[in-house]
């Protein structure tokens, strides 16, 4: 199970614990109010089916601003005015968490939008229950900017407020239906049915793409006014072909396997895993060598894995020959491509790297770097090499349309999305450009531009950056 499902498990149990106890004290005044009114002014007693809305209201807007402001953690201010930015990242990454949070967003607004109406008549109309479910977004967001609780978010105030409608229009289809009012039920139900049309559209319209997405895809467009451009190289104007590659895309299921597999060669069972976006962290200690854990992570769909033995981790380094290493690595279940060239990278630390050597049908690209220590053990792995196969030729960008698209802002950053370009008066120098390959959604390897970048930020001084654009037309 995703990581994140265990944190939202545990936001639900909590929650509930604090809705029943909010409830409770709740309950407990409206019935000592009830039983004070009754002698003091028994005209003025409201039923109390009236207000068990209230209070369900009141117990859940305690869960939302406890699970949104009081149990987050500080993390900075921070205001996202991006439409859309939370739906393109999940996107384009394939990010479990983030469609989580997109679909978090919606639901945690659709009990109120239910129980606006509940509790008085004057939400029965759309538009001021459609502004209340805003308002109290708007309210939530501030709150988390202002307390630095979290990033102000355009796109949480939409989706809040497109829960709180369908939250609303579920009230009144079935107050429609109890008023056996089809034509109100048919009105009520043109939101959620459309909201339903193009959601299935959206995943549709993307499995019938002929590639996946790239993380590298921009999320949205960067403001890059006031930057002082420098190019270092001349860049080519000719559109060309490229070929993009396949690949055995592991699986999750094959992630799990792998590391089995791995724990079976080291004689130990990694029983703990943690699962994230694309990746899964095992370790596991062994009993008899007090100290001795093992950590594993191994990603999907691209096949790589980092590994490490902790105890070799006080350990001199070690010498060892090419041949031997092989072995050794074989050993871990890391295959080494006999085309990989090798090298000795001092102090304990060797690589064997492939730059698009072809072998037969297969491409291997990538390297594997690892340390051994003292008493020859492989103690630090990092695995990258990939093995492709020529799945077509497509038509690419030229370089200079490349860095066109960087300059207007259409590009993803690595090391540090845009924070030091957020301000107005940097310069920024583009000392080359690579022509790379990074794994889609569906296990196919893109052509992408690698643009090297060094920032000048008023703050934060000179920083290296790469700015991915990708290259298919």
């Amino acid at each position: 199970m995703h990581s994140f499902f265990n944190h939202v498990f545990d936001l639900l149990v909590r929650g509930g614990i604090l809705a029943v106890a909010v409830m409770a004290v709740m309950t407990a005044a409206v019935l000592i109010w009830r039983r004070y009114t009754a002698k003091k002014a028994p005209d003025k007693l409201v039923p109390l089916k009236r207000l068990v809305p209230w209070i369900l209201f009141f117990s859940y807007l305690a869960i939302v601003a406890a699970a949104t402001i009081l149990w987050r953690c500080g993390s900075g201010i921070g205001v996202n005015l991006h439409f859309l930015r939370a739906f393109f990242e999940a996107r384009n990454s394939a990010s479990v968490q983030g469609w989580i949070n997109v679909i978090l967003n919606v639901a945690m607004f659709v009990p109120i939008g239910l129980l606006l109406p509940a509790v008085h008549g004057v939400f029965r109309k759309w538009y001021v229950t459609f502004a209340a479910g805003a308002g109290m977004s708007l309210v939530i967001e501030t709150a988390q900017v202002v307390l630095s609780r979290g990033t102000g978010d355009i796109d949480d105030l939409v989706t809040n407020t497109l829960g709180c409608a369908l939250g609303y229009c579920l009230f009144m289809m079935a107050s429609s239906l109890r008023r056996r009012d089809m034509k109100g039920f048919a009105g009520s139900v043109v939101l959620p049915a459309a909201v339903v049309c193009v959601t299935a559209g959206v995943f549709v319209s993307d499995a019938a793409r002929d590639y996946g997405f790239l993380a590298e895809m921009p999320s949205y467009t960067v403001n890059t006014r006031g930057i002082e451009w420098t190019v270092d190289f001349t860049p080519d104007n000719e559109n060309d072909m490229a070929p993009v590659f396949s690949s055995d895309a592991r699986t999750k299921r094959d992630a799990e396997e792998f590391a089995a597999d791995m724990g079976e060669r080291l004689g130990v069972a990694f029983g703990e895993a943690n699962y994230y976006d694309g990746e899964i962290w095992y370790a596991s200690r062994v009993e008899k060598e007090v100290g001795t854990t093992y950590f594993l992570r191994v990603r999907y769909p691209e096949e790589s894995f980092d590994y490490t033995d902790t105890t070799s981790r006080d350990r001199e380094s070690g010498i060892v020959g090419e041949a031997e290493l092989r072995e050794r690595l074989a050993e871990l279940g890391a295959d080494v491509p006999d085309v990989a060239e090798f090298e000795d990278a001092g102090d304990g630390e060797y690589v064997f790297s492939c730059d698009m050597l072809r072998v037969g049908e297969d491409v291997f690209d990538g390297a594997v770097r690892c340390r051994v220590s003292d008493d020859r053990r492989v103690s630090r792995v990092w695995y990258g090499i990939r093995r492709m196969r020529l799945y077509s030729e497509e038509e690419v960008i030229s370089e200079a349309k490349a860095l066109e698209l960087l300059k207007k802002g259409w590009f993803s950053c690595i090391g540090g999305y845009w924070r030091a370009f957020s301000r107005f008066g940097e310069s920024v120098e583009i000392t080359g450009v690579d022509f790379v390959y990074s794994c889609d959604t569906k296990g196919f390897y893109q052509p992408v531009y690698a643009f090297s970048l060094m920032v000048e930020a008023p703050e934060d001084g000179v920083a290296d950056r790469v700015a991915m654009v990708p290259a298919l037309k």
